[in-house]
């Protein structure tokens, strides 16, 4: 039984083995470009939703201070944002406090200070030495008074956020955040 089939014998050939190898080689490649894209993708995706949430986030704190501040100053160097703003809330029983008329303007019985600055690379409110992150990868903050008179205050706020997609220079990394005040007072 020279020529007959022999199930001790059967096999592949080498370049069949090559061959099959080389594909192999191949489709895994192109399953490991697939993976890390899809990971940049993920990592851009998860690093611009958390960059907007920041700024929605700071928006609101920043626009909702500036609106009950009944004053506001502006340092430079370092750059920090300070307003004075009524206490609505007592804080020895924790409930709204009476609104009280006096000189054709209201008042809640006391005022509270208000501080947004830069603490590393994390944007910080700091109200009654309780320290409050607002938002994270801030590479710039820079507060401008725009308008002051007696009737209304401008206060301009320009954030820079580090872009979350490192590998791509012109990706955009700015906003400017504005928010307008109504003196009470």
């Amino acid at each position: 039984m020279n020529g007959a089939f022999s199930p001790r014998h059967a096999g592949f050939t080498l370049p069949e083995v090559l061959v099959g190898a080389a594909i192999a080689s191949i489709v895994f490649a192109a399953l490991a470009v697939g993976a890390v894209s899809l990971q940049r993708t993920f990592a851009a995706v998860e690093g611009f939703g958390t960059g907007q949430r920041d700024q929605m986030r700071t928006l609101d704190y920043i626009s909702r201070d500036v609106r009950r501040a009944k004053s506001v100053s502006v340092a430079t160097s370092p750059a920090a944002l300070t307003l004075r703003a009524e206490t609505y809330i007592d804080p020895a029983s924790n409930l709204p406090r009476s609104p009280m008329i006096s000189d054709g303007g209201i008042t809640y019985g006391g005022t509270t200070t208000i501080i947004y600055s830069l603490s590393g690379s994390n944007l910080v409110r700091e109200e009654k030495a309780q320290r409050l992150v607002v938002a994270h990868n801030i590479r710039a903050f820079t507060p401008a008074l725009v308008a002051a008179d007696s009737q209304q205050k401008t206060v301009n706020v320009t954030l820079s956020f580090a872009s979350p997609m490192k590998w791509r220079s012109d990706a955009p990394t700015s906003v400017t955040l504005q928010a307008t005040s109504t003196a009470r007072n």
